[in-house]
């Protein structure tokens, strides 16, 4: 299917009612009538799904971080070029002889949305608030092993007060890391690690970012019109934001629109400048002169459940587990069912994500591939499986949910088990995106298509995941040698970077090859249709898009 140029009147196929209301929520008046005055302050664009949170510390999906990233920002952020770069800090940090002690000041015009500056005791409280075991955020991991006594804290040892992080003036903070930690600084730039004005949170209470009204923001864009049930939010830009004179545009809107047929109606008629497509969509419109993709750094897989409901999976079997890895032909999945540029995963790290401290070259091909297709090997392992276990059927259950592209994902699975792996019955549980996340916090999931995208830009963001007892392994995976692994890496490796490349290509291997812990499938890319005007819309396998710098070209 070849789309019509940009901005002509093309025939709409979805519904009159579900058309008029995402279009009221576009300004589908301002897109027909007066688009060229419109083009230099607003731009619409899709997401695929709602946001659940946006308290930096407790957000964990894709849309709400991609917004925290816009509305917030932390010491350090990225350029247009994907570039760590100051942003609350006026510049890099200082730091001690041996990278344990970091000093950061911080920009004088630095100031919240209720005009009130950034200071120093903000990242205090926000780091602290963090690794408060009761606040019960997820990505408080990031600070385990990194800022002093952090360890300490999350296990329930020590207090909260005692994280490493302390304000010297209302301008100047100083952390002290446990060890040096070669990828520090780009965490700063990840949304766990954005400010909390303490003054602000207290006051709202229980309401505290429930909604937009009960936020405050120091990032370029303030946001409107969102609560955990929207299906359409807006973002504007914060004149109280330090850098206010180069954000690009004044106004996003965006709209949840997770059918990419709905998605490619409204680009085609100019109520949308970007659609995601996924699928067949995607093969439809790769001719098309609007047609762009991108590659990412998500990689999708299957997390193995080794605790609910093994009696009937046997998925704490290793032999069935490499059983199933082996029955996947990812191949066929990235082309005849995703087609938007996914390539096959050879592992849980992606391609062209990080390179050897020596060589410069990618994981990748120094790891090579830990996972592949093979059938017939996965038929031999299935027979050990059952003699091992004395059964001779396994039933799976797996959890997806309904974000564009995942249940055609898992019906891709379910097929490939059943034909592939004489015995196995696969079953689908396709749940609203938020409820999947719900169950995968919670361990209640026997099989699960999920994916994961980086903090930073380490081989360790993915292969952490693995680690025993980690807040986002909820597999009951556990193997000694490779949490020892992961321990070296941390430590006695910190300033080793060869040493420590190496000790994650081992630790892969051991997680995905010999213990099969989870089932890699695809990287990601991002298919689209973009208007021809949309400028510096750029994606970073380590980063989100800065949408400070994007703007529609006049």
């Amino acid at each position: 299917m070849k789309l019509k140029s940009w901005k002509k009147k093309g025939t709409l196929v979805t519904s009159v009612v579900l058309t008029a209301v995402i279009l009221g929520a576009c300004g589908s008046s301002g897109a027909k009538d007066d688009k060229k005055s419109e083009t230099a302050s607003k731009i619409k664009l899709s997401a695929q799904t709602n946001i659940s949170y946006m308290d930096s510390r407790l957000a964990t999906d894709e849309s709400s971080i991609q917004t925290l990233n816009q509305t917030n920002e932390g010491l350090y952020t990225y350029d247009l070029e994907g570039k760590l770069i100051p942003a609350a800090a006026k510049e890099k940090a200082q730091t001690n002889k041996d990278k344990t002690v970091y000093t950061f000041t911080l920009r004088d015009d630095a100031k919240w949305s209720n005009d009130k500056p950034v200071t120093a005791e903000d990242f205090v409280y926000a780091w602290k608030s963090a690794v408060d075991p009761k606040t019960g955020s997820q990505y408080s991991y990031l600070y385990d092993g990194v800022v002093k006594n952090a360890t300490a804290i999350l296990g329930g040892k020590k207090d909260p007060k005692e994280l490493g992080i302390k304000a010297i003036d209302d301008k100047k903070i100083e952390v002290t890391l446990e060890k040096p930690v070669p990828y520090f600084e780009s965490l700063l730039a990840f949304s766990v690690f954005f400010p909390l004005n303490e003054e602000f949170v207290k006051d709202q209470g229980d309401k505290y970012a429930k909604n937009s009204e009960h936020i405050l923001f120091n990032g370029p864009y303030k946001m409107k019109d969102w609560d955990p049930t929207s299906d359409s939010w807006t973002l504007v830009k914060n004149d109280k934001y330090w850098d206010k004179k180069n954000v690009k545009t004044d106004t996003f809107v965006y709209n949840v629109i997770a059918n990419s047929g709905t998605g490619a109606n409204l680009f085609e008629t100019g109520e949308l400048d970007r659609a995601e497509l996924t699928g067949d969509f995607a093969k439809q419109y790769k001719s098309n002169e609007n047609f762009v993709s991108t590659a990412g750094a998500f990689m999708y897989y299957i997390k193995y459940s080794q605790k609910v409901d093994v009696a009937k999976t046997g998925l704490d079997n290793l032999n069935l587990r490499k059983a199933l890895n082996a029955a996947i032909d990812s191949k066929g999945l990235t082309e005849h069912v995703l087609s938007n540029g996914s390539t096959p995963a050879e592992g849980i790290v992606p391609a062209n994500f990080v390179t050897n401290p020596d060589t410069g070259a990618d994981f990748r091909k120094d790891a090579k591939p830990v996972i592949k297709f093979d059938a017939t090997e996965a038929k031999k392992l299935l027979e050990l499986a059952k003699k091992e276990t004395g059964k001779s059927t396994f039933t799976i259950e797996l959890l997806n949910d309904d974000a564009d592209g995942s249940k055609p994902t898992a019906e891709y699975i379910q097929d490939q088990w059943q034909k592939n792996l004489p015995g196995v019955k696969v079953s689908l549980k396709t749940l609203p995106y938020k409820n999947r996340l719900e169950l995968n916090a919670s361990g209640d999931f026997q099989a699960q298509l999920t994916r994961w995208g980086p903090d930073y830009q380490d081989p360790s963001t993915y292969i952490d995941l693995f680690k025993t007892g980690s807040s986002y392994n909820m597999m009951d995976y556990s193997n000694p040698k490779f949490d020892d692994l992961l321990v070296e890496a941390s430590t006695t490796q910190a300033t080793k970077p060869l040493e420590r490349w190496n000790t994650y290509i081992e630790a892969e291997k051991i997680a995905i090859k010999d213990d099969a812990a989870s089932a890699p499938l695809y990287q990601n890319a991002i298919a689209s249709l973009e208007n021809p005007k949309l400028k510096n819309f750029k994606r970073f396998p380590y980063t989100m898009t800065a949408l400070k710098y994007v703007y529609l070209e006049k």
